[in-house]
């Protein structure tokens, strides 16, 4: 973080609370946010593992469908990005997030503990409702969801992102639903050729990925 960021979250603050929330999928990319968001800075939040899981009630033109999740694991650290928002946006997040806990963490979770007081503002992550009716098979995941996060690893890490967020996202060998085409995801994205053509090659190479029509 730098100190110009950090000058401009002061001054920010004269205008009211500001709060973070800690983005580790498609909240990464800043064309899926819906609010007039302040700023996103690349952060690691330790002590949670990244997966893909079903949170409980979610589907999609009434599919369910796998989303990505964090759950405590104090032997993993999970790559992502902080977004800083006005307070008074909490609930247009919540709304998007239904399916999710808001959950709160501290400025240690974040290696913010010497750069923010504990108190000078509320950081969250969120954390999919479990889902107990679930059978043993997993629903698919979108495509389309999958490229609007990617997009956001490769705008903000490059390649290296992407790469890193493959090897280190549990559950992958959940089947990929093939909507490109024809998008489910409420908030998906165009991609460039360049990333269009890096995401498939990474994708092709991995042995445990499937796809389905």
């Amino acid at each position: 973080m730098t100190e110009q960021l950090i000058d401009i979250l002061h001054k920010k603050a004269k205008q009211g609370p500001i709060v973070g929330y800690f983005g580790y999928g498609s909240l990464v990319n800043k064309n899926t946010l819906r609010t007039e968001y302040i700023a996103t800075i690349p952060a690691t939040l330790k002590g949670w593992q990244r997966m893909w899981d079903t949170p409980s009630g979610d589907d999609f033109d009434g599919q369910s469908v796998s989303l990505l999740t964090v759950r405590p694991n104090q032997s993993k650290n999970t790559k992502g990005v902080v977004v800083f928002d006005w307070a008074e946006n909490l609930p247009l997040v919540d709304a998007r997030e239904h399916n999710y806990h808001r959950r709160t963490i501290n400025t240690k979770e974040l290696g913010f503990e010497n750069l923010f007081d504990a108190s000078s503002h509320s950081f969250y992550v969120y954390e999919a409702i479990e889902n107990k009716t679930l059978e043993d098979e997993r629903p698919p995941l979108l495509h389309s969801y999958l490229d609007a996060v990617l997009q956001g690893f490769h705008d903000v890490y490059g390649s290296d992102g992407i790469h890193e967020f493959m090897a280190t996202t549990e559950n992958f060998h959940t089947p990929i639903l093939n909507d490109r085409n024809q998008p489910q995801y409420p908030r998906s994205v165009q991609l460039n050729e360049e990333q269009r053509a890096l995401i498939d090659l990474i994708l092709a190479s991995k042995a445990d990925i499937s796809f389905i029509e």
